[in-house]
């Protein structure tokens, strides 16, 4: 939310690219000096693995309504951010959640979409958590959501805590 307050009502986007530089929300909150340690990305209930930052996922962008998305900056070809301040509906709009891709699960991913990517796993809510996962929306609540709370969300895509699709 800070970062948004202070870029325009922008996210930083889940993933960005231009030729020669890539980075994550996660770099770019890092970088920004808004966290400074891991601990804040890092889920406490993933332990069983080297660690990464990526263990929440932010929403992909494809999932967003198009007068959400930011416009692709000059130079870039991929910027996945949103205008945080345009989303309607916020109890209903997660923004970061519980993140696995496969086959490598159970690393973790750093992006998330409700569609859930591909075959292969990729940008999957993952219920690791005794069966629900928990997401942040954009009104500011954390919320565990299990498979009838994600399904009515839309999720169309979603793992549990051992990887396997449901």
């Amino acid at each position: 939310m800070l970062y948004a307050e202070e870029n325009d009502g922008q996210t930083p986007p889940a993933y960005w690219y231009k030729p020669g530089a890539d980075g994550t929300w996660q770099t770019i909150l890092r970088n920004s000096g808004h966290i400074t340690g891991k601990e804040i990305t890092h889920c406490p209930s993933v332990d069983h693995y080297i660690s990464t930052w990526y263990h929440y996922g932010q929403r992909h962008t494809t999932d967003a309504p198009l007068e959400y998305r930011v416009p692709l900056p000059a130079g870039y070809i991929n910027w996945y951010a949103i205008y945080l301040f345009k989303v309607e509906d916020t109890a209903n709009y997660f923004h970061l959640g519980d993140s696995a891709n496969l086959p490598r699960f159970p690393k973790q991913w750093f992006l998330t979409r409700k569609s859930g990517g591909s075959p292969t796993g990729n940008d999957s809510i993952c219920l690791r958590h005794d069966d629900v996962a928990n997401l942040w929306f954009v009104d500011g609540h954390v919320e565990s959501c299990n498979e009838v709370r994600l399904d009515a969300l839309g999720f169309t895509y979603i793992l549990d805590g051992n990887g396997n699709e449901l």
